[in-house]
């Protein structure tokens, strides 16, 4: 049975309860202006209702793709709640967003190591947080983290590990909320992911995917052993979904669409915010990316995002990134991809010197020299 929402119907329910004739009527109109079927204006008088039903039915089936008794089920909900049988129910409404100037991305090492790809389901790792100093006197500061997943029913799990791509459409849901949209679709969701093309099926659907994963994993996170080393940092000990959130049916202009419902923060990044391990971008960062956004190039452009962040807000930091890091951090294992590198690094570094993100760039045969904005 189709869902009947307040906007649409309310009017013709309250015509339904006094008068069946006008209520025939009424749903005349939702079949031609609210379902977008055309009969013929001669059909439209002429027929009975039931009548009505049927013909545009016919033509919802051949020239709309409509599902078979889509109309009928239309009709037969009214006539439920016009009777008193069920219930009106008011679907939440989708916000038109604007996208910001300024982009949220956690810093803190286990959002990055959670998404890598490679962190595996089930298993408690420890995950190193001693800063570089600590790390070249030998010096260890381990966090325990587990990745699991709630089970999809009738004992289905999900079983593959968290990607790049899925950080994207975490970052992105996280943001329009911080940005106070809770009511969320996935075209909204790509488009805060930095895309600026009109989201298709194939972009639709694979979001979805990436939500349904999102939404049913949970994390478990310890830093006992971390705040050995450095105590400044807040005990955590947490066993916490990673997106609180749903998927709802909501209203997006006339249309019923799928869209996703935030219920909260996710402590991840709550957790982040109080250590200070929260950054911003411009926006632009994401948005105007001189490459397109495969999964690999996604390794790259975040690879190189993260080190530019780094060497912004630490003034000891190298101002210098090695090739050979680049190689193996963003899995260009092969001559052909080694080949093609210089290429993509000089587009990306050439868009980030153009929106004034660095202040120019000198890439050698080993390295990538930044230059970065003199601070006010």
């Amino acid at each position: 049975m189709q869902t009947v929402t307040k906007s649409d119907f309310e009017s013709v329910i309250q015509i339904g309860a006094y008068d069946k004739a006008d209520f025939d009527n009424a749903l005349r109109f939702l079949i031609v202006d609210v379902l977008n079927v055309q009969i013929s204006a001669y059909d439209y008088y002429r027929l009975n209702i039931i009548e009505v039903i049927k013909s545009a039915e016919q033509k919802a089936t051949e020239w709309y793709e409509m599902p078979k008794n889509y109309i009928s089920e239309f009709y037969e909900t009214l006539l439920d709640i016009s009777n008193g049988k069920k219930k009106l129910q008011e679907l939440p409404i989708v916000p038109k967003t604007t996208t910001p100037e300024k982009y949220f991305l956690p810093t803190y090492r286990l959002v990055d190591v959670l998404f890598s790809g490679t962190f595996p389901i089930g298993e408690v790792k420890m995950v190193n947080m001693a800063g570089e100093k600590d790390n070249r006197k030998g010096k260890t500061a381990y966090t325990l983290m587990m990745l699991n997943f709630d089970e999809l029913g009738d004992g289905i799990k999900i079983s593959r590990e968290l990607s790049i791509y899925d950080q994207q459409v975490w970052n992105s849901c996280v943001n329009l909320m911080l940005n106070g949209y809770r009511i969320i679709t996935p075209s909204q969701i790509y488009k805060w992911m930095g895309y600026e093309s009109t989201i298709g099926k194939p972009d639709k659907d694979k979001i979805m995917e990436s939500i349904n994963t999102i939404i049913r994993a949970r994390v478990f996170i310890d830093n006992e052993n971390e705040r050995k080393l450095y105590k400044r940092y807040p005990e955590i000990s947490l066993n916490t979904p990673l997106l609180a959130a749903k998927i709802i049916t909501a209203k997006s202009g006339r249309n019923e669409v799928t869209a996703i419902e935030m219920l909260e923060v996710p402590d991840l990044f709550t957790v982040a915010e109080e250590r200070g391990q929260i950054t911003t971008i411009p926006f632009e960062v994401l948005e105007k990316s001189a490459i397109d956004k495969s999964e690999s190039n996604l390794q790259l452009l975040t690879y190189l995002t993260r080190r530019i962040i780094h060497m912004k807000h630490d003034n000891d930091a190298p101002r210098k990134i090695l090739l050979q890091a680049v190689y193996k951090k963003c899995e260009i294992d092969t001559r052909l991809k080694r080949h093609r590198l210089p290429e993509k690094l000089k587009k990306v570094l050439d868009r980030y010197t153009e929106i004034k993100w660095i202040n120019g760039y000198e890439l050698t045969d080993n390295e990538i020299i930044v230059k970065l904005p003199i601070k006010n």
